[in-house]
């Protein structure tokens, strides 16, 4: 099961499936369709079955639910099959709009099923994608668990990323993108992706926050480069571009920059201050265990028994505690 289907598919349990009767259907052409074909009911409606009628529209409804839910339901193609033969070119829209109720009733695990229904019918539409991201952003903005919101946050980021990649010239999906990838710590990334969406979009407030952003991401955007170089192994550039933001108040929180600093020193043989770098990490991010691990090397070069075994000890705790 997806990470997402297994939220998703709870909006199933406020269903019960049975076959409907001939009488029903609109026709026997959509009987026959779904002769055999078990169908979702609303729980309310089955109990009170003597006060509410079951409606074609409702029905239909509940499928999309289904459809957006769970894409490996048994009926989903036969559920697909029947709308489309009961709307036709109208089922689109249709779902579209009560999509867009959902959302506007902040009821965001249904808006985002109807839009995932509407992706498995047109798997090519940027503004589906951008819609359905939109959606699960607001699931997790509405908060929840640890695991739900970085769940929904790494689903909001790919169908924003695939809204730009099929339809570039819609400038909404550039601007939720690139917040996704800041709140990430991509700087370069939103960077890139800001930019585009300033080209795009017209005048308006949108165009000048977002230029603001860019102007505040000069920095973080040089330690991201200085952070890559480390990476690529370009230790004495790295460690030069990163020093001169590692003793600014702005960053003393941002704990890659003391790592990658710790690396590069580690690599040009300065042991002193790779020390005093990783134990700023240390500082900020009590278990980090890579960079106990680096400590641990760097003690059992310099010849200090004592520390190195009071990392071992800490490392040991961690993993097996």
């Amino acid at each position: 099961m997806s990470q997402v289907k297994k939220y998703f598919v709870k909006l199933l349990e406020d269903f019960r499936f049975q076959e409907l009767d001939e009488k029903f259907y609109p026709n026997q052409h959509t009987f026959n369709l779904m002769k055999g074909i078990p169908v979702p009911i609303d729980v309310g409606i089955i109990k009170n079955a003597e006060k509410s009628k079951i409606e074609i529209a409702d029905i239909v409804r509940n499928m999309v639910l289904v459809v957006g839910a769970d894409s490996d339901f048994k009926y989903a193609e036969h559920y697909k099959l029947f709308m489309f033969g009961l709307y036709k070119e109208h089922l689109i829209q249709n779902i579209l709009a009560d999509g867009q109720t959902f959302f506007d009733k902040e009821e965001y695990m249904k808006a985002a099923a109807n839009f995932k229904a509407l992706l498995s019918m047109q798997q090519e539409n940027g503004s589906f994608y951008y819609y359905y991201g939109m959606a699960t952003r607001g699931i997790y903005l509405n908060g929840g668990d640890e695991e739900l919101v970085g769940t929904f946050k790494a689903e909001a980021l790919k169908s924003f990323e695939k809204a730009t990649l099929l339809s570039p010239e819609l400038p909404q999906p550039y601007y939720f993108l690139g917040y996704s990838y800041l709140n990430m710590g991509m700087y370069m990334k939103a960077e890139i992706t800001w930019k585009t969406f300033i080209q795009l979009v017209e005048d308006g407030e949108q165009k000048e926050e977002i230029r603001l952003r860019i102007q505040e991401l000069k920095e973080p955007v040089e330690i991201e480069k200085g952070c890559n170089l480390v990476i690529s192994g370009r230790f004495q550039e790295g460690f030069h571009k990163l020093h001169q933001y590692s003793q600014k108040e702005a960053y003393k929180d941002w704990w890659p920059l003391y790592f990658y600093s710790g690396i590069a020193a580690f690599e040009l043989k300065d042991y002193e201050n790779a020390i005093t770098f990783l134990k700023k990490v240390l500082a900020i991010d009590t278990f980090n265990v890579d960079t106990m691990k680096l400590l641990v090397q760097l003690y059992e070069i310099i010849g200090d028994k004592e520390n190195q075994e009071k990392y071992l000890k800490k490392i040991d705790l961690i993993l097996n505690n």
